[in-house]
């Protein structure tokens, strides 16, 4: 539990800094786009059953809305490994 929670704030400080426009959804992409979304796709439908438990919609909301980021971004245009784009 203390893993999940650890992930599950980060990712959501993050969130609201991209939306706040104090870091670039760019630069998170470079750094973190595969782990929040594989952590999203693992950690979704626990995260939904705690948002009903709590009665509180928006627990994980910049969580969501920055995995959500991601994999639109990843539709667009699959990802590049660094080593392989940077040649």
């Amino acid at each position: 539990m203390d893993a999940i929670y650890f992930v599950t704030t980060t990712w959501e400080t993050i969130g609201v800094l991209v939306f706040q426009k104090e870091l670039t959804l760019d630069l998170v992409d470079d750094f973190f786009s595969g782990p929040i979304i594989l952590s999203w796709r693992k950690l979704a439908l626990y995260l939904e059953d705690v948002r009903k438990e709590w009665h509180r919609d928006t627990m994980f909301e910049w969580y969501q809305w920055l995995a959500e980021r991601m994999i639109e971004r990843e539709k667009a245009s699959p990802p590049v490994p660094a080593h392989v784009a940077h040649r």
